[in-house]
């Protein structure tokens, strides 16, 4: 566990998925109406209070996921400038994020109103984690179908471009790899996570029971002769 009482690499995978899904926090922290000198990023942006960061970054996954329903859903409340255009935003990211939530089943954290009122912190950091790592994977599926996902992934670095629509084509291709290679690693740090606690439960089971074992042989030594 981190300081903040979240796993390290959910933060940093977290920052990753962003930044593989095009995130650039300038254009996007103008386009929101907030000042970038002001506006903190990063692995560690929610590791304490950030309210900037969350309407930018939740409004940039929301609108990666679902583009045409994210501008019908936040039409009215999108930038939230106010008090009341906070609140209609937060509610509609709650309202959504369960129907995610939902569909997921128990991979995917319990989604509750009262972490966006203070929108940081290591529950926060975990449902964003989630959040993000589930529109990275409906991203690839969508991509897939457009490009050709069986072409070699050194193919998008050494064959000569001669066309705009295939450099698209294979960035995407790029793009899905890394997605996948992000994927794969978050499997194997998480079974490395659980194998872990296993194995510091497994001990302190192993270290009491020679305690007890301790304790019968020194009894045994009192009762000999």
């Amino acid at each position: 566990m981190s300081s903040a009482g979240v796993p390290s690499f959910e933060k940093e995978h977290f920052w990753m998925y962003l930044q593989a899904l095009g995130f650039e926090p300038g254009p996007a922290t103008i386009a929101s109406g907030k000042i970038v000198s002001l506006t903190h990023f990063g692995p560690n942006m929610f590791d304490k209070l950030n309210r900037d960061a969350f309407h930018i970054v939740s409004y940039f996954l929301f609108q990666t996921l679902d583009q045409s329903l994210t501008k019908e859903l936040f039409k009215f409340c999108w930038p939230p400038f106010d008090h009341k255009r906070d609140a209609e935003y937060r509610k509609h990211c709650c309202e959504w994020l369960k129907k995610i939530s939902a569909e997921c089943g128990g991979s995917f954290p319990q989604v509750v109103g009262s972490l966006f009122m203070s929108p940081g912190g290591p529950k926060f950091v975990h449902l964003m984690y989630h959040f993000a790592k589930y529109v990275a994977i409906k991203y690839v599926k969508t991509c897939s179908k457009i490009a050709d996902s069986q072409v070699y992934f050194t193919d998008t670095f050494n064959v000569k471009q001669q066309n705009l629509h295939k450099c698209i084509a294979r960035c995407h291709i790029a793009r899905n790899r890394f997605f996948q290679i992000l994927q794969r690693q978050d499997c194997v740090t998480r079974k490395y996570q659980e194998n872990a606690q296993l194995s510091v439960k497994r001990l302190r089971e192993l270290r009491a029971e020679c305690v007890v074992l301790q304790n019968h042989l020194k009894k045994f030594g009192h009762c000999g002769p």
